[in-house]
């Protein structure tokens, strides 16, 4: 995995501007990953995705995650930790070309786990139920019904509904819900863990730091700002408190 420098950092945090969360998602880790294609980080699984993602994050930032939610009954704000090692899940990053089994009621499917690339075929959707029929008709490779080869071009929604399950279960890093409670109103809910636009955030909020201390440094010394981000994070810490 390649590091990011301060001008990377700025650089991914310019680019990312126009693109929305998968994009995003794509363009860390073309940068940290240099040698994965991007065919190769769009047909990556989900879950491979989100374990390198939480690598990302772990050498940015280390393993301590800071984050928030709002409390859907009262709108108190909940403030936790989460540990980004402790979220790597045992079996996780499922291969997108293994092939699985499994048998809802009548039918007999073979699928495979979800891609990036199928999420991109879902932009487009406007509600949940569309958009798991339309990852169902991705990751389905076969469908037999009876005991027969169907060619059915829909299926049932209950047994999409499974089929949804299996996918997940196959492929367990490529969904984490936390399981959150309002100290307030003592309301629980579960709360799913975006991890590109989690990191996207954590990047964002380090982008506009460095952009604050390019200015202060610039504007005390006339130094150039290529100059400034070249410097080591403690250096250019060092010239703040001095200005300050």
């Amino acid at each position: 995995m390649r590091h990011f420098s301060a001008q990377d950092l700025l650089w991914l945090w310019e680019v990312g501007q126009g693109q929305d969360a998968l994009e995003r998602a794509m363009t860390i880790l073309g940068a940290a990953f240099p040698e994965m294609s991007r065919d190769a980080l769009l047909d990556m699984g989900l879950g491979q995705q989100h374990v390198r993602l939480l690598q990302v994050r772990q050498a940015l930032f280390g393993p301590v995650m800071q984050c928030f939610s709002e409390c859907p009954q009262c709108q108190e704000r909940l403030e936790y930790t989460l540990d980004a090692a402790a979220l790597a899940v045992d079996g996780a990053g499922a291969a997108e070309q293994e092939a699985y089994e499994t048998a809802i009621g009548e039918y007999t499917l073979r699928f495979r786990v979800l891609t990036c690339r199928d999420l991109a075929a879902v932009r487009a959707c406007h509600d949940v139920q569309t958009a798991r029929a339309v990852l169902a008709q991705h990751c389905l490779l076969q469908i037999e019904r009876a005991g027969a080869a169907s060619a059915e071009p829909t299926l049932p929604e209950a047994v999409i509904v499974q089929l949804a399950e299996q996918v997940l279960a196959r492929d367990p890093q490529a969904e984490t819900l936390l399981d959150l409670g309002c100290p307030t109103c003592g309301h629980g809910w579960q709360a799913t863990l975006e991890y590109g636009t989690f990191l996207w955030a954590e990047l964002s909020a380090q982008a506009r730091r460095l952009l604050h201390e390019v200015d202060a440094l610039a504007r005390a010394y006339g130094w150039r700002e290529a100059d400034i981000l070249a410097m080591s994070t403690f250096r250019r810490q060092m010239y703040l408190k001095l200005v300050i």
